[in-house]
């Protein structure tokens, strides 16, 4: 056998028992958080499966070693598959039909170490939302590219005494009410979860509640369940029909963290489906990635709310995309 086969099958059989092994550890996630991580990258274990079963076919000769390797990869393909195909569905739609009198919103991890954040500006600029929040809000941002929207959007959820800083909620309409709710972990004071919300006025004149949120990453699992849990008692307290609630998540729709979520904070529902977002640049390199690996950021809205559209926005120097949603009243 030549060398150039010898190193192809190889490399074939390790990706077909590799994936398949990967997809099937990652069913350990509905008990453990660490193994709920391999979910995350479910994508990829579906798409080695798929691409491992044609070419065992063609490398390896009939037998025992072929129907192993391609009974490795279709484990791989039914249990990877099983965890994002419905994902994928409903990121098809259908959606809803826009009234006369549409919300569209904006959110936007900006990327503490963005170095262009002009461009996050452009993008909101363009997207001209009604109302648009900010997570991990840089520096530079802060101090003087808001100052460019500052005519279009003159109201903001002005950060009060303990809230987070690096989080807020920006509106063509003036506030009602605004705050914040910030929980510590007993056990890590240097974890927290911080929520920051308002209540202003949609298009139709009628109130919502706008609100946002920071998840820490998923490992360790600690602080990411504290923060979870946080929020679900913030929700089951203030959630209403007409609430639109967004946020950086850290957390894929393959996952049985944000199913568990998804669950916890209902009635409100989960509008993105399959929206990759991150990244979108690499870190310390400050290069374009050349593809979205992972759909993290997320929006939730009230029954009040029907989505008439849900995309993401262009890249801006940020690791992430933004989300800009449409949605009407029913």
């Amino acid at each position: 056998m030549r060398l150039w086969k010898i190193i192809a099958t190889a490399t074939v059989v390790e990706a077909a028992f590799g994936a398949g092994a990967l997809a099937v550890l990652g069913l350990g996630g509905a008990a453990s958080g660490w193994f709920d991580l391999l979910n995350h990258l479910a994508p990829l274990w579906f798409g080695v499966s798929i691409l491992s079963a044609p070419l065992a076919g063609l490398l390896i000769a009939p037998g025992i070693g072929r129907r192993a390797v391609l009974g490795a990869a279709l484990t791989g393909a039914i249990v990877s598959g099983a965890m994002i195909l419905p994902e994928m569905a409903r990121a098809i739609g259908p959606f809803g039909r826009a009234g006369p009198h549409p919300l569209r919103i904006v959110t936007f991890n900006t990327w503490s170490d963005n170095v262009t954040p002009e461009q996050v500006v452009a993008r909101i600029e363009a997207a001209d939302p009604d109302a648009f929040a900010l997570v991990e809000m840089s520096w530079p941002f802060y101090r003087s590219k808001l100052r460019m929207l500052s005519a279009r959007y003159p109201y903001r959820t002005i950060p009060k005494r303990g809230c987070p800083g690096d989080m807020q909620i920006f509106s063509k309409r003036p506030f009602t009410a605004w705050g914040c709710s910030v929980t510590e972990d007993q056990a890590r004071p240097w974890v927290t979860e911080g929520i920051v919300w308002g209540r202003t006025v949609a298009p139709d004149g009628r109130a919502f509640t706008f609100a946002t949120t920071h998840y820490g990453w998923p490992f360790p699992g600690g602080p990411q369940r504290m923060q979870m849990a946080a929020l679900g008692r913030w929700a089951k307290a203030h959630a209403d029909e007409d609430m639109i609630l967004t946020g950086d998540f850290n957390l894929t729709p393959w996952s049985f963290a944000l199913w568990r979520q998804d669950a916890m904070l209902r009635p409100l529902r989960r509008q993105d489906h399959a929206i990759f977002t991150w990244p979108a640049m690499i870190a310390r390199l400050y290069k374009p990635a050349p593809f979205a690996l992972l759909p993290i950021d997320h929006i939730y809205a009230g029954q009040a709310w029907q989505a008439v559209s849900v995309r993401r926005l262009a890249r801006a120097g940020s690791d992430h995309y933004g989300i800009e949603a449409t949605f009407s009243r029913r």
